[in-house]
């Protein structure tokens, strides 16, 4: 199978400065929500606002504000909640950042891709007997309550489509954010979450 081209910022301020090697910091953990981002994964930088240079900072929750094992919507981050979450965040970077830095929010993933791709094809788990399929596999998870992702990952696709509204919601609360929001040591950016673009590259 021939390899497609690969590309990255990270590789685009390499070329820029060959030093950026030795400069990088990856804060994510999985699973990590809006809640998390300022009162653990930030507080965990490593960055002198005195001594350093400038940071390209990327927010990207991805969809665990949207995502839950628990079989319910009703307790998924609220847009009054993203908003609230994000502010703490950007002013906890305010504090860490060197002047001059750069912080990029990312929108939520549209996580309707997952079904809309998977659901009927034959899961690894039974692949000895092609019995499986995503679809039965995400139900079955829904059922014990210990799904990654309840709302995307799910046959049901009222389900689907009420996660994928509640994402756009928080998105357009980030997207807001950097719009009207300033900082004494950053300019904020708002992307949209690429994925679907990516998907049809690849």
């Amino acid at each position: 199978m021939e390899r497609g081209h690969s590309d990255s910022i990270y590789l685009k301020l390499w070329e820029r400065n060959h030093c950026n090697h030795r400069d990088y910091q990856n804060l994510a953990k999985n699973g990590a929500q809006s809640f998390e981002a300022n009162s653990k994964l930030i507080r965990s930088m490593a960055r002198d606002p005195n001594l350093d240079q400038p940071a390209l900072v990327f927010y990207s929750l991805i969809g665990n504000d949207v995502c839950q094992a628990v079989p319910s919507l009703n307790n998924i981050t609220t847009p009054e909640q993203m908003h609230k979450n994000v502010l703490e965040t950007l002013n906890g970077l305010d504090k860490r950042l060197p002047n001059g830095s750069h912080v990029i929010l990312i929108g939520l993933v549209d996580g309707r891709i997952l079904y809309d791709s998977l659901h009927n094809r034959i899961h690894p788990i039974g692949s000895l007997r092609h019995d499986v399929t995503y679809e039965q596999l995400y139900d079955f998870l829904n059922c014990l309550q210990v799904s990654p992702c309840f709302g995307y990952m799910n046959s049901n696709e009222t389900i689907r489509n009420k996660t994928s509204e509640r994402a756009a919601q928080l998105s357009a609360v980030l997207k807001h954010v950097a719009e009207t929001s300033k900082y004494e040591n950053f300019d904020v950016f708002y992307f949209d979450c690429p994925l679907e673009e990516v998907i049809k590259v690849c």
